[in-house]
């Protein structure tokens, strides 16, 4: 199979004929081309770097237009199945501001003791750090409740693959610069004086440049437990489409309310507890970087392949009513 093959495989389910020909078909033939003249010239590192540099064109093209397929989907989608918009967007606003205050709060009622004023912008200050947090979470609500004894046609699944995309990028730019930053502004606020950065204050290429010199310090506990932030905030990342995927999955087996939201609220609690639960792991179990990048993606990938077994058993279901029909 040629190099690029699956990813246009993918990119034809959501994206449109002019979309493909004009954006993600062009960057697959480069690819292809070149990567078959480094196998002719026999250049083996030619030729990885150029499938690596490929798959990141494809992927920030991709990323690029995601918010134009979003809305070009959500708004045809909205016209046709307007009650459903309404009842996913309000599940999901509730389980924001309710997720949002669970996770602020905490932290919030230990400060000191100081002005209403200061009060309110250190409670500001700590709210970019439940965006990514609460986002899985309330994408998943939001399918599920807005899917229920619905069903769910090839536009709704790009739709909700589309708005995944998006929450994963409002995920990224918030750990990659807006909770850092914020993060940092609470502190020196609190001490009264400036700080240096801590490991939670740092922007991920930082951090993973600080593990990488505890590594070869020979500091193994300090260097995994970086490690492990720093591949942590990559699966939080991916959990927001992770979670539309498994939303998506879970709708299609068609068990009733109350199954889907027992899956849901299973699948939330183990995950919730697997992330509570490294915090006990001995840090230098993760000095291995693939180790630390293995851990953190487990839940993901387990709910990813969990989604997907859900949507093939549906299919499967369907095929011999099919033939009857026929």
């Amino acid at each position: 199979m040629r190099p690029g093959s699956r990813l246009r495989s993918l990119a034809r389910r959501v994206c449109s004929q002019s979309t493909m020909e004009r954006l993600i078909d062009p960057v697959i033939a480069d690819m292809q081309c070149e990567h078959a003249q480094a196998i002719r010239d026999d250049r083996g590192w030619r030729r990885r770097w150029i499938l690596l540099r490929g798959y990141a064109a494809f992927w920030k093209a991709i990323a690029l237009h995601v918010p134009i397929w979003t809305r070009r989907m959500v708004h045809g989608w909205a016209a046709s199945e307007s009650g459903t918009v309404a009842g996913a967007l309000a599940a999901a606003v509730v389980t924001m501001i309710v997720l949002t205050l669970l996770l602020v709060a905490v932290p919030w009622l230990r400060m000191p003791d100081t002005t209403p004023g200061r009060m309110a912008w250190l409670f500001v200050m700590l709210l970019p750090q439940s965006i990514p947090l609460s986002l899985p979470f309330v994408l998943l609500v939001g399918v599920l409740w807005g899917l229920r004894n619905r069903t769910v046609t090839a536009p709704i699944r790009r739709a909700i693959l589309g708005i995944g995309l998006a929450g994963s990028l409002v995920s990224f730019g918030s750990i990659a610069w807006l909770i850092p930053a914020a993060n940092q502004a609470f502190r020196v606020t609190i001490a009264g004086h400036q700080l240096d950065r801590g490991p939670a204050e740092m922007p991920p290429a930082s951090l993973r440049e600080r593990a990488l010199a505890m590594q070869s310090q020979g500091r193994p506990r300090e260097a995994g437990g970086l490690f492990l932030d720093y591949h942590m905030r990559g699966a939080l990342v991916g959990a927001v489409l992770v979670f539309a995927l498994f939303g998506l999955g879970v709708t299609a087996l068609r068990l009733g309310r109350v199954a889907n939201a027992g899956i849901a609220i299973i699948a939330c609690v183990l995950y919730i507890n697997y992330i509570d639960g490294l915090s006990q792991v001995n840090r230098s179990a993760f000095s291995d970087e693939r180790v630390a990048l293995s851990v953190a993606w487990l839940p993901n990938v387990s709910l990813m392949l969990t989604a997907l077994a859900f949507l093939s058993a549906r299919r499967e279901t369907r095929l011999p009513v099919q033939r009857l029909q026929d």
